[in-house]
């Protein structure tokens, strides 16, 4: 068996301990973090500032985002003054949310389609979007490189791949689930990694891509940045 068959077949068994996590997560109104859900769920809620900073936007554009892996309720804000914004949410699970929503009488404020980050080619037309963003999710997938190079296959020239990820969590989750990467910086350098496998990411995206890491939350959070080169 190869280790990208290994690796697809260790990401699918992890699929219903996610469906899990998030029935318990939407059960409970957010569990510990009940202002995530609040804003998840809120149509009004806002565009984030840094999300709008990326986004070169006069008033009257329409703004498209996708949100890769968004889990059953997008955490991008749904609104942005002056501006139509249409986000579209894409989770490998997004089918199986929707019995979620029926169980616990739920209408999300944009519904998800099922699709693989790896294979989004196949669902979305390419340099149509104004943003790619992934929160925590990347980590999670069976190839992150090739799901980041697909989320800059989306984006128009000029625009940017964002990537909010908790540094080294499938180390801390003991690769427990979908838990299999882990997302680092080396001297500031993104990085991709697991037991006996290291990617330079920063380097193998770089050729393409504007790349810029910063750390979040006391270097808890990785955030990357690719910036799609005109």
């Amino acid at each position: 068996m190869s280790d990208h068959t290994a690796s697809l077949e260790r990401w699918a068994q992890g699929l219903d301990h996610e469906l899990d996590f998030w029935h318990d997560w939407l059960r409970d109104k957010g569990d510990l973090w009940p202002d995530d859900y609040r804003r998840r769920t809120d149509p009004s809620s806002e565009l984030e500032p840094h999300l709008r900073d990326l986004i070169p936007a006069p008033p009257g554009a329409h703004v498209r985002i996708v949100d890769v892996g968004s889990g059953p309720l997008t955490t991008v804000g749904k609104l942005w003054p002056g501006r139509r914004v249409t986000i579209i949410a894409v989770d490998p699970l997004a089918d199986r949310y929707r019995e979620l929503y029926e169980r616990l009488s739920l209408r999300p404020p944009v519904m998800p389609i099922e699709g693989e980050a790896e294979r989004l080619n196949e669902l979305l037309p390419a340099a149509s979007f104004d943003l790619a963003c992934a929160f925590n999710s990347l980590d999670h997938s069976h190839d992150p490189l090739l799901a980041i190079q697909q989320m800059l296959r989306l984006v128009k020239p000029g625009r940017s791949v964002l990537l909010d990820h908790v540094v080294n969590e499938g180390e801390r989750m003991q690769y427990a689930g979908l838990h299999q990467w882990n997302f680092r910086t080396d001297n500031g350098r993104f990085v991709i990694w697991r037991p006996g496998e290291t990617i330079d990411a920063h380097g193998l995206l770089s050729e393409l891509t504007e790349v810029s890491t910063e750390p979040l939350t006391e270097g808890r959070w990785l955030r990357v940045v690719l910036r799609r080169r005109p």
